[in-house]
């Protein structure tokens, strides 16, 4: 059975207000899609139809075939993962806070195999030197690993990752440039795994070089969607952002780093 995420026509609107129009996209297994757009171009609400929170108002959004609504909710947490853009820091241990990831398998797996994973979950956000601090102790950075880790401790076993979303939602927010490529190394190495990996970005560069899928939003439409190469052009990501973009051939990677300028340059 096919657990392809598709999204077909989808528009969500909220009081007379087109949150997201008319987009239609399928993240694919085995690679990161990244989602880009300036403020308010409707990526975090994108995220959430993607992810079932939020119900389409037109269009179809489903998974393995069923819509969204209709799976159970223990079933789809077992395929589906994310990772909020903000979390409340909760009275618990980082460890803690990371094993409620498991919650949705704890029927089919044993407290040793549940251990194992919060361990793993743990050092690939690299926070296992954090594992006893209380998270509300925490910087905003390092909550944000503790909740990349909780996603990845909710993912399937490695045999059915191919069945696998992981959603993340800003993932780099709140990190320094060195965690930021930590982090979507995490995210390349969970797609090599077979997992659908679909990012919202703002930095361009992070987007050009872990990309494999973009899509890009303006005012709740899809402006671009498709591989990166195609997707992630000057002329693109300039009419995304109503600002100059220049892509730069970056020499030690072969690939580009985006620089933009201010609107009134473009």
């Amino acid at each position: 059975m096919s657990m392809t995420l598709h999204l077909d026509r989808v528009s969500l609107r909220l009081r007379g207000k087109a949150l997201v129009e008319d987009v239609t996209c399928a993240p694919r297994p085995g690679r990161v899609t990244v989602i880009l757009g300036a403020n308010g171009a409707g990526k975090s609400t994108l995220l959430r139809l993607m992810a079932g929170d939020l119900a389409p108002t037109a269009g179809s959004a489903t998974f393995a075939g069923l819509p969204l609504t209709a799976w159970r909710p223990g079933d789809l947490a077992r395929r589906r993962a994310v990772m909020p853009q903000q979390t409340r820091p909760l009275p618990l241990r980082v460890a803690e806070v990371v094993a409620l990831g498991r919650a949705p398998h704890r029927r089919q797996s044993s407290a040793a195999q549940d251990a194992r994973v919060v361990a793993e979950a743990l050092e690939q956000a690299e926070i296992g030197h954090l594992a006893d601090r209380v998270v509300a102790s925490l910087s905003g950075g390092e909550r944000q690993r503790v909740s990349l880790a909780r996603a990845l401790a909710q993912l399937p076993p490695p045999a059915v990752r191919d069945e696998a979303v992981l959603l993340l939602d800003e993932p780099t927010a709140a990190l320094d440039p060195a965690h930021q490529h930590a982090v979507m190394a995490v995210a390349r190495r969970v797609a090599a795994d077979g997992v659908a990996v679909v990012a919202v970005l703002h930095a361009m560069t992070l987007a050009l070089r872990y990309g494999d899928d973009a899509l890009l939003l303006r005012d709740g439409r899809l402006l671009a969607g498709g591989s990166a190469a195609a997707v992630l052009t000057e002329a693109h990501l300039s009419a995304t952002y109503r600002c100059r973009v220049r892509l730069l051939a970056d020499p030690v990677t072969g690939g580009h780093v985006a620089v933009s300028e201010p609107a009134t340059a473009a």
